[in-house]
């Protein structure tokens, strides 16, 4: 199914920019979920580079990382931006939410999921904006209330909006309509969705059983990989993890409440990501490598 959900905003949306640093998992240990605030002062370190060249060329490329950093923030939270319906943990700065306790069932569809990717974007767009403002000394920019569209496809993830930014300089006066340039993300976001369906549904149908090779199937004909791990005694920890490059979200994070090695998972290897990509993110961010 293919679902395009239309959001409303206003100029005066001022929630701040998550930017997923990284997720760090390490044979069954769960790693560190890091969640950083874009602010104006680290702004261009996030890439937010204008090349004053294209006043419209800069403000795309800026909504392009909006869109794909509020994929990876929507993806660590099992398809949620605000706070989730039913059970969660909030661990790390991150909630991971619960779809499946005491047989009830709290998986939120695609439609929904669209929705919370699109509330993301829609409050955090005017950071491009104000951006712009201080790098295009002389100009006044202007906005009214616009629309935020996102479709999620099979291949990828569609981003529309129709923000009209009023342009005033000394020299000219004009009107950047943004609705007719959409922007593609790629994405295993529609895989990430039949993966954690399957799981649930496999799950409401059966409690005390899933069929792991059925799942692994799932996972390989969309190039993702799938980690359980425990999370404490009686929580694992799901994270789709996608395969395909620099596609967005790179992981996609839900809870249960099983332990690795019941009749639910049997004796599921606990495997773990390329410990040499750990050592690389953490030596980044100053942490250290979970043992």
């Amino acid at each position: 199914m293919i679902a395009v959900i239309i959001m409303m905003f206003d100029k005066g949306g001022q929630l701040t920019l998550f930017v997923i640093i990284a997720i760090v998992v390490v044979f069954g240990v769960v790693g560190y979920f890091v969640v950083n605030n874009i602010g104006d002062k680290d702004v261009e370190e996030r890439g937010y580079n204008f090349k004053g060249v294209s006043l419209q060329d800069d403000l795309l490329d800026c909504f392009k990382i909006v869109y794909q950093d509020s994929l990876d923030y929507v993806g660590v939270q099992g398809g949620y931006y605000g706070e989730p319906y039913g059970s969660y943990i909030i661990y790390g700065g991150v909630t991971v939410p619960f779809y499946f306790v005491d047989e009830n069932v709290t998986f939120p569809d695609l439609e929904f999921m669209e929705f919370e990717i699109a509330d993301s974007v829609g409050y955090n767009l005017h950071l491009c904006v104000d951006f712009a403002k201080r790098e295009y000394e002389g100009y006044e920019l202007s906005y009214g209330d616009f629309n935020i569209e996102v479709e999620v496809g099979e291949e990828g993830v569609l981003f529309n909006n129709n923000l009209e930014l009023t342009v005033v300089s000394d020299d000219e006066n004009y009107l950047l309509d943004f609705e007719e340039m959409p922007i593609v993300i790629d994405s295993d976001f529609y895989g990430f969705y039949s993966i954690a369906d399957y799981y649930v549904s496999s799950r409401f149908l059966d409690p005390d059983f899933m069929c792991m090779d059925c799942l692994y199937e799932l996972a390989e004909e969309y190039n993702i990989s799938i980690y359980v791990l425990n999370y404490d005694e009686d929580v694992v920890l799901i994270v789709l993890s996608s395969n395909n490059g620099d596609n967005y979200p790179s992981n996609f994070v839900f809870l249960d409440n099983y332990v690795v090695g019941d009749v639910l998972f049997g004796d599921l290897p606990q495997e773990g990501f390329d410990e040499d990509i750990f050592k690389k993110i953490n030596e980044e961010l100053n942490m250290d490598v979970p043992r």
